[in-house]
């Protein structure tokens, strides 16, 4: 990976089987780039997200988080521990939304948080595929979120 500025993985996996490919990948590279100047990105999900200050909870531990995502959940999960556990990687952990469309078109319209579930105008934990996308690639440039989470709402 030498000579790459960015590294970004999307890895989604979706079965019992290949939960464990969540946290393999991500050590796999951040042990490739360790001692790099290489920047690692990594596309989590929203279940890591705190509810609200306390930080006290985190989405997927609430009551109401769909049974049928916790695997997945705690596969990213693993992921973001892997991220925080590693010395000397220039790491940033991209959590979306609650709910992250992939049909929905791009408004270029986005707001940023850390790790606490932020809302849109509508109420909603929600973004587009290519809001998110667009957040990442500004992310690239800004490097406000080095060693650090973080999360995107957009309308």
């Amino acid at each position: 990976m030498a000579g790459f500025d960015v590294v970004i993985s999307a890895i989604a996996v979706w079965t019992p089987q290949t939960f464990p490919l969540h946290a393999k990948m991500t050590q796999h590279i951040a042990e490739l780039l360790s001692g790099t100047q290489t920047r690692f990105f990594v596309i989590g999900g929203a279940g890591v997200l705190y509810t609200d200050a306390s930080r006290k909870t985190r989405l997927m531990d609430t009551p109401s988080f769909p049974a049928e995502y916790m695997g997945v959940a705690e596969a990213t999960a693993a992921s973001y521990e892997v991220l925080k556990a590693s010395k000397d990687l220039i790491w940033t952990y991209v959590i979306p939304a609650a709910e992250y469309d992939a049909n929905a078109a791009r408004t270029g319209s986005y707001v940023l948080g850390g790790d606490e579930l932020i809302l849109n105008g509508k109420g909603k934990s929600y973004i587009s595929y290519a809001d998110l996308t667009l957040a990442v690639i500004d992310e690239i440039g800004a490097q406000k979120f080095i060693g650090k989470p973080f999360t995107a709402v957009g309308e």
